[in-house]
């Protein structure tokens, strides 16, 4: 009898079944913790990224980047649910390089910032964990960062366009940049286009493309899945100005020379055929019809600023015109030339045509239009200081744009806008 219960191998099945289910259910409990895990990590990626663009807003003060950083990330994620995500050890001033992409935390000069976003122990907030508690797992550390870098001011070429073509040159066309670097914003496949011998050649600076480029010519070699560039002058409000000065278009007529003074023009501006037109310093505000510079016209002006309230208010400086405006010294328009009212809800098609030759020192802001530099026309040029803020720009049939960044008294003598000092992005 004992031998034959020696042998009796019956209940083996219910120990193995018993064996496989607990192995199953620890295999839930790990799966659903960490798809907790992996959830709570978008989390923090989330309140990193923006804790540390607003800590670089505050840079190089690095007392108040930390405060910042700490606060944001308190809001979006509450310390009574999370406990602190951010403390001060995991917000790390520094400074970041762009060439090789790394980041020096406490290193000079101090452009960057590190902000660490956790639930951990350190932290005294580590993640619960749910079902791996029955495999002695009670907690889990979690963690992501994030850096924002705030560059010099360089950025001479902006385009928010998102989804399509943000900067197209063609037909031995050229884009050439002086001391600063192009950056656009379109995550297409085509987001910088080049075809039919035409060049971008930024010189010493970056070129920073969201998605991808097309066609060959362009130099450095673009740095592309970049972070898009928020609207540098996003906050800046439109001059203010008060009834209509000019209720009928402005004219200058062949052959004649006009001064023209600051004012409102309701129904826009035309220089036509050999026109000269001075501009006295000031605010013009543009409404009702083009900003017209026509065949072998000239616009002069120093001190000016151009405020283009509406969709009718259009740039189209056409055959032959020559055009030579800088910006506002002081005032709350410094360093701002053209300024295109953002909330205008139509797509703007801004001209430069025909032979056209135009220096535009100061930001042109164009937020809604797209700037067409056409027909052998020449925008720029060398020692020039210079932004184009755009939807999209073009520079098409043996058209050269040739831009600088030399703002300031030892360049062209217009301030960059103080609200332009340094343009900042999140780089991991």
């Amino acid at each position: 009898m004992i031998c034959r219960f020696t042998r009796d191998n019956g209940g083996a099945s219910m120990v193995l079944t018993a064996l496989a289910l607990g192995m199953f259910a620890g295999i839930c409990a790990i799966a659903v913790d960490y798809g907790y895990a992996v959830v709570m990590k978008q989390r923090l990626q989330g309140s990193a990224d923006a804790a540390a663009m607003a800590a670089i807003i505050e840079i190089p003060d690095t007392s108040a980047a930390e405060t910042a950083a700490i606060d944001y990330a308190s809001r979006d994620m509450p310390v009574a649910q999370h406990g602190s995500v951010v403390v001060a050890a995991d917000v790390e001033p520094g400074s970041w390089d762009m060439d090789n992409r790394t980041f020096t935390a406490g290193g000079s000069p101090t452009d960057a910032v590190r902000v660490t976003a956790r639930r951990s122990q350190a932290n005294g907030n580590a993640l619960g964990m749910f079902f791996a508690r029955i495999l002695g797992i009670a907690s889990s550390n979690v963690s992501a960062f994030a850096i924002a870098w705030k560059s010099e001011p360089g950025e001479c070429v902006v385009t928010l366009e998102e989804d399509d073509t943000g900067l197209y040159v063609n037909s031995s066309s050229s884009v050439t940049t002086e001391n600063c670097s192009v950056q656009v914003n379109s995550d297409d496949s085509k987001a910088i286009e080049s075809n039919s011998g035409s060049t971008v050649d930024a010189g010493s600076g970056e070129i920073c493309v969201v998605g991808n480029t097309s066609g060959g010519g362009i130099s450095p070699s673009p740095t592309t899945g970049c972070s898009a560039m928020p609207d540098p002058l996003a906050s800046l409000s439109p001059p203010s100005y008060g009834g209509c000065n000019h209720s009928d278009k402005v004219v200058v007529e062949d052959g004649d020379t006009e001064t023209l003074s600051p004012g409102r023009y309701c129904k826009g501006i035309e220089i036509n055929s050999g026109g000269v037109a001075n501009f006295s310093p000031g605010v013009y505000v543009i409404e009702g019809d083009k900003f017209s510079v026509n065949s072998d016209a000239v616009a002069n002006g120093t001190g000016v600023h151009f405020y283009l309230r509406d969709k009718d208010a259009l740039i189209h400086f056409n055959s032959d015109s020559t055009v030579n405006f800088s910006a506002p010294t002081s005032g709350d328009m410094s360093g701002i030339l053209f300024y295109s009212d953002r909330n205008i809800g139509d797509e703007m098609d801004h001209e430069i045509n025909s032979r056209s030759t135009s220096v535009l020192n100061g930001v042109t802001y164009l937020p809604t239009g797209n700037l067409a530099v056409n027909s052998e026309s020449t925008l720029g040029g060398a020692n020039s200081c210079i932004k184009l803020i755009t939807l999209r720009l073009e520079v098409n049939s043996d058209s050269t744009l040739h831009i600088g960044d030399n703002f300031g008294s030892s360049g062209c003598g217009v301030p960059l806008p103080t609200i332009m000092a340094g343009a900042i992005r999140l780089v991991r």
